[in-house]
């Protein structure tokens, strides 16, 4: 569930808490010892805020971690460019696992409007923020996923009263939509029920992301099939 993704992220996010600084190598071990495989998480992040100041030296500290080529890139149609200069970025700085998440590694969240939505939610509220359906920026069509993104703080920081300079980072997850449902409803598994769920954050342009037992009713049991909208978020 939601809940318990966002209970990880808690502590993934502690990680970067209890150290000043977390190695790539500290990242894959915690993502892949502490961490538990979570049905329908594709994937966790950790998306470092990266000020316009400090934006030459971060891609220099990452390329002496190893990443020869790292720069802060943005996604546009048919690749990626080098992101232009902002205030602030939003940039995918380790990712696990690395080999399904690479393509994207360095890539500035927050120049991506729906991403950016539900990462301002989190800064604004210091919570847990959700983004709508969408397309994960590695597949090449549109299979709906969401991403998780939870504020993390640095303490010192935080107990001086100043909550938005104090934002390091957030600890992400990947979330394609149709395996966490179906981990969901497997207690419930049946052939008796066509579920359908769609998003309907815009109601001009609801998505349906979700589909489960296409049952096909006789003719003469059509009076007999009960349909219900339950309507939660």
């Amino acid at each position: 569930s939601l809940l318990s993704i966002e209970q990880v992220l808690a502590t993934l996010g502690g990680l970067f808490i209890a150290s000043e600084e977390v190695t790539p190598q500290e990242f894959s071990a915690y993502v892949a010892r502490i961490i538990a495989k979570r049905d329908g998480v594709s994937g966790f992040s950790w998306n470092r805020v990266v000020t316009a100041a400090e934006r030459d030296s971060f891609e220099q500290e990452m390329r002496e971690k190893g990443y020869e080529s790292f720069r802060i890139r943005e996604v546009v149609k048919g690749g990626s460019i080098d992101a232009p200069r902002r205030d602030k970025h939003v940039v995918i700085t380790y990712i696990e696992p690395w080999e399904e998440g690479k393509l994207i590694h360095g890539v500035d969240a927050s120049a991506d409007p729906q991403r950016n939505e539900a990462i301002l939610r989190a800064e604004n509220s210091g919570q847990f923020a959700v983004t709508g359906p969408l397309q994960l920026f590695q597949d090449s069509s549109f299979t709906p996923a969401v991403i998780a993104f939870y504020p993390v703080y640095s303490l010192a920081q935080l107990a001086a009263g100043h909550r938005n300079a104090s934002l390091v980072g957030y600890a992400t997850a990947i979330v394609r939509n149709n395996e966490l449902i179906n981990a969901t409803l497997r207690p419930f598994t049946s052939a008796d029920y066509h579920l359908v769920i769609t998003d309907v954050t815009d109601p001009a342009d609801p998505i349906i992301f979700f589909t489960q037992q296409q049952v096909v009713t006789p003719a003469h049991a059509q009076g007999l099939v009960l349909l219900d909208d339950i309507v939660f978020g």
